[in-house]
């Protein structure tokens, strides 16, 4: 199906913009409202990291709703009565923890959530939806590198066994953990890190992604791959954006103090909308 009104009404984006046209949440209410079903169900699986923080900070004293994510704020508290109506990975997260045993009881509950995300990943059926959780395990793997090799960090320990080239980067000693021919921004974002320039680094992670979405979708104009693109970069926009805000200083300091410790898998520092 095409969109031609949809992705017309779009306003150009850019990473670093001063201001955004529309923000993510009027976008994302478009696209429920323009989209079918299908094409919208798509682009609800494309923010599970946000449900994957929801319910490993569930219930907690200072819970905030990570949004946008799969499930509002309402569908996932009406899950929670009944844990098997969430997807396959939530529900056997859930049907553990409610039988207090752990999967995964090496890893933090949102690395555990993760591992359980990935091993599920093929029950999605859009291939834009693998792709780019399969890019997004490469990302993200590589930064956990670049903090283990730091601190002298075991890499199975750091890295999550998670995408195509995991087993390699886990057992890897060479200073692109074996994948620098798939990954030619290794070096740089490496030198990034060496030199404490720890923002510059996290910036050019989603000035990589950024490439990305806009090459993965660059011969599909129109379609719902363009839509779910300019959806994923405009989140992106709007996380950098918010770092300028008010409060700015705050978060640009607790995603420097992550950065610096270690950086998990979840989407704890893209900046959505929280709801209480």
């Amino acid at each position: 199906m095409q969109y031609y009104y949809l992705v017309s009404s779009f306003h150009d984006i850019v990473l670093d913009a001063e201001k955004i046209g529309n923000t993510l949440e009027e976008v994302w209410e478009l696209c429920r409202e323009e989209m079918s079903h299908e094409d919208f169900e798509g682009l609800r699986q494309l923010f599970l990291f946000n449900d994957i923080a929801n319910a490993a900070h569930y219930g907690k004293p200072d819970f905030i709703y990570r949004y946008p994510a799969y499930y509002t704020q309402e569908e996932f508290e009406e899950n929670m009565k009944d844990s098997d109506s969430f997807l396959p990975f939530l529900a056997e997260y859930w049907f553990a923890y409610n039988n207090e045993r752990r999967l995964y009881p090496e890893y933090l509950p949102e690395e555990e959530l993760t591992i359980l995300l990935y091993e599920h990943l093929d029950d999605f059926h859009d291939p834009f939806v693998r792709e780019y959780y399969e890019f997004e395990a490469h990302l993200r793997n590589i930064k956990s590198g670049l903090v283990a090799r730091r601190f002298h960090k075991p890499m199975e320990r750091s890295m999550l066994p998670v995408g195509e080239f995991a087993d390699l980067m886990r057992r890897s000693s060479s200073p692109d953990f074996g994948v620098g021919g798939e990954f030619n921004f290794i070096e740089k974002a490496s030198q990034l890190y060496e030199s404490g320039r720890l923002l510059e680094m996290e910036l050019f992670f989603d000035e990589v992604k950024w490439k990305w979405l806009e090459e993965r979708v660059s011969l599909e104009m129109f379609s719902a791959h363009d839509v779910y693109s300019y959806v994923l970069r405009l989140a992106l926009a709007t996380r950098w954006l918010s770092l300028s805000a008010p409060d700015g200083k705050q978060k640009l300091e607790k995603l420097v103090s992550s950065i610096q410790s270690k950086i998990t898998f979840s989407h704890e520092f893209d900046i959505h909308k929280g709801r209480k």
